[in-house]
């Protein structure tokens, strides 16, 4: 079992409905509040080494992106990450109770549900999920300091996490980032701007012209747009982001 809490970006549709259902009871006003912005370290070269992406830092420490493998160790640590992003999420409503108290309940609901035998979080289903399809321009990479796990996120094809999206208004040169998290220990060192780095790459190499995002976290898309995001489809629970790459 896991501790259903921690990973800084909540993106999936399902979503939405926990927070339409926040915003029904306590109006569109309840949804104003404050965020605060990440500090984030200056782009550095990039290294290439086979899979991986070294990133110097001026402190001394290596951030490594690279693909996740079969390791169910790695799996663990992604979840465990995963899930502190849902916390993160919730607090970023800290100074309206109302919303926060709703939505560590639903997100916690959430949490469960998603790292369950049958969810989509699990180690199993991860690796069933994102390994080994990189051919249907599907990815998921780790970042690394040393050999701990600080940071995730996945890339698909299209605008739905498995990457099956059917919208024939949305070109196959679109991309989107899904799952993205940095553990609480890494924020702030540039462990996020690193994984998005990573994933642009994934998608020019495959093809991709445009990468998208969607966030109902105001710390997340705060951070999205410092890395060159721009808000295309305004919702005021969760918005659509987009990046010419």
């Amino acid at each position: 079992m896991y501790m259903v809490y921690d990973a800084p970006v909540l993106e999936f549709r399902g979503m939405q409905s926990i927070f339409a259902s926040i915003a029904g009871s306590l109006g569109i006003w309840g949804l104003t509040y404050v965020a605060n912005c990440y500090n984030l370290v200056a782009k550095q070269e990039i290294e290439f080494e086979e899979d991986m992406v070294r990133f110097p830092k001026a402190n001394g420490d290596v951030v490594m992106i690279k693909a996740l493998d079969d390791c169910s160790l790695d799996c663990d640590a992604v979840i465990d990450i995963w899930l502190s992003g849902l916390k993160q999420t919730s607090m970023s409503f800290g100074a309206l109770s109302r919303i926060r108290r709703k939505l560590h309940i639903g997100l916690k609901q959430y949490g469960e549900k998603a790292t369950a035998p049958e969810g989509d979080m699990n180690p199993s289903a991860i690796i069933a999920e994102w390994t080994k399809k990189e051919e249907n321009g599907k990815k998921f990479f780790v970042a690394y300091i040393g050999n701990v796990v600080v940071g995730l996120c996945g890339v698909t094809r299209g605008c739905t996490q498995k990457g099956d999206d059917t919208d024939e208004s949305i070109p196959s040169s679109t991309f989107s980032l899904w799952r993205m998290s940095v553990s609480p220990t890494a924020r702030c060192m540039g462990v996020g701007s690193k994984l998005c780095e990573a994933v642009e790459d994934f998608a020019r190499k495959h093809g991709g012209r445009r990468m998208r995002c969607i966030t109902a976290n105001p710390l997340a898309a705060r951070f999205y747009q410092s890395v060159g995001f721009q808000e295309i489809i305004p919702h005021p629970i969760a918005s659509w982001y987009e990046k010419i790459l």
